[in-house]
């Protein structure tokens, strides 16, 4: 229905009640990122506009770290 998903991976708010709680572990972040390349893929989803190039390093957003995993093929 032209809606593709993305999400803000870690975003804590330094003055509020939780702002001093420790980041997650990063096996967190390598899960959300492999199982949200895993859907996209899966559901053949066009690339999200407003965020430039897909690809590793190519994020124009510090929120847009899932940018980096579309089209990027792992090492053998």
């Amino acid at each position: 229905h032209g809606v593709v998903p993305r999400f803000t991976t870690w975003c804590p708010e330094p003055y509020t009640t939780l702002g001093s709680q420790p980041g997650p572990p990063l096996r967190y972040f390598l899960e959300l990122l492999t199982s949200w390349k895993r859907i996209f893929e899966k559901h053949k989803l066009p690339v999200p506009p407003g965020y430039g190039e897909p690809g590793p390093g190519k994020a124009v957003f510090s929120v847009s770290a899932f940018m980096d995993v579309i089209g990027y093929t792992p090492r053998p």
